[in-house]
């Protein structure tokens, strides 16, 4: 769970290599593009810059592609996974991921992306949006933003990664959103977020009974989502580094919803 000073730089390569995709795709994305074109526009942008090619899982017999694209109410379905969000694909033999939905105008445009350079991964998700977003979901994501602003200022060597997870669902319980914090119905998780590594979920873990203290060092993703049936999914994922007396975000792109 601790990385060396090699591993964070390793990771932070792979953080510079998902800021520019994001930075790049918005200007590729057209009204009416399917999700898995957008999907190998990103594959082809982090490819380009070192990434390996595939993302490696601690799961048995789990794996993923390099992004999660997914449009509107495509975003909401539930998943046999431990994930919040999951999508359909394009096929029961890879239940996941971006499917055959299009961008549409007004519609959120999740996209949870990541890369592997030399071995090491980053984790980053941002909402995109062709036009306005609805204020519901507008509002979520700010949720998702002071969620993380929040944990930002209180992160530090001795806090427990339960206590990350308990005091996200309070803030966005506060916030009237408990009921879409992380899933919705039976899809609902209880975690807010995963080491990562030499593989994309590794502990520490941030889920109840996970009573860890964190220490210097050790890296991990935080991911306040939330997801409404019938309109979308939104939220953000960042990856920090624990410091001496506090945390540093590794990730780079601005922490509000990107508009194309």
């Amino acid at each position: 769970m601790i990385k060396s000073a090699y591993e964070v730089k390793q990771i932070r390569r792979a953080t510079t290599v998902v800021d520019t995709d994001y930075r790049e795709i918005g200007k590729l994305i057209r009204e009416g593009m399917p999700e898995i074109e957008v999907d190998g526009l990103l594959a082809s942008l982090a490819r380009r810059q070192g990434h390996m090619g595939t993302m490696r899982m601690r799961g048995w017999n789990q794996e993923m592609p390099t992004a999660h694209v997914l449009v509107g109410e495509t975003g909401t379905g539930l998943s046999c996974c431990e994930t919040p969000v999951n999508g359909i694909g394009i096929t029961p033999a890879m239940p996941q991921g971006a499917g055959f939905g299009r961008v549409v105008r007004n519609q959120p445009i999740y996209i949870d992306h990541g890369v592997a350079i030399n071995g090491y991964h980053s984790d980053q998700t941002r909402t995109l949006v062709m036009g306005k977003l609805d204020a519901t979901l507008a509002r979520a994501h700010a949720c998702s933003r002071d969620i993380l602003k929040h944990l930002e200022s209180v992160i530090r060597p001795g806090i427990t990664a339960e206590s990350l997870f308990e005091t996200a669902r309070q803030m966005a319980a506060e916030s009237g959103l408990a009921d879409h914090f992380m899933g919705h119905g039976e899809g609902q998780v209880r975690f807010l977020g995963h080491g990562i590594g030499l593989e994309i979920d590794e502990l520490p873990v941030m889920a109840p009974r996970f009573n860890l203290p964190l220490e210097e060092n050790m890296v991990f993703a935080l991911e306040p989502k939330f997801i409404f049936p019938g309109l979308g999914t939104v939220g953000i994922e960042d990856d920090y580094r624990v410091t001496a007396d506090g945390v540093e975000r590794l990730t780079l792109t601005e922490q509000e919803i990107l508009y194309i």
